[in-house]
């Protein structure tokens, strides 16, 4: 899931993490829920930039601290940072997008896929971190497969760069409009 730029930044919580390999370039996992109809922070999986930095208390919580086997010369000092239960409320205005039923003939080598490769597709609204809307866009999903019909490799491969730019574009209640 690509977030907008003011959803979270790991950054103004204390966390200054590095990436660990390309599968996550931002050094971090984490995991929002709704909680009492609020945007939450719920669980966060980081590291502590190669040792340059002590855990911090995120939301009252400290994390358990894990060393990973296996380290080369540079990266002796890295340690895993996993926080559980932060319930640090995320105060965001605006729309994210959740999805489920993957469709596996529609995946596309790039770590993310489109909410177009998925059956149900649904827009969560919040105010101040505060939830105030869902709303099912699986329907309108399905007709954008019917009119961007991405079946055979060859079309997808070629329509790669648009579906990228697409993707980094971050107004889509632009295109779906309420």
């Amino acid at each position: 899931m690509i977030f907008p730029h003011d959803f979270f930044n790991i950054q103004q919580i204390g966390i200054n993490p590095e990436e660990e390999s390309s599968a996550c370039w931002r050094g971090y996992v984490a995991e929002f829920s709704i909680y009492d109809n609020n945007l939450i922070l719920k669980n966060l999986n980081t590291n502590n930039s190669n040792g340059n930095a002590l855990p911090v208390e995120v939301n009252g919580v400290m994390p358990d601290v894990e060393i990973p086997d296996g380290l080369v010369e540079g990266y002796r000092e890295w340690r895993n940072l996993h926080y559980r239960d932060v319930h640090l409320i995320i105060p965001y205005s605006g729309s994210i997008l959740i999805t489920d039923e993957f469709i596996r003939k529609r995946y596309i080598h790039m770590g993310f896929q489109s909410p177009l490769s998925y059956r149900k597709v649904i827009e969560l609204s919040f105010d101040n971190g505060n939830f105030i809307e869902k709303r099912d866009l699986s329907k309108i999903f399905a007709k954008l497969r019917k009119i961007i019909n991405m079946e055979s490799h060859e079309e997808q491969l070629a329509r790669l760069p648009l579906w990228i730019e697409e993707c980094f574009d971050l107004s889509y209640n632009t295109k779906f409009p309420k």
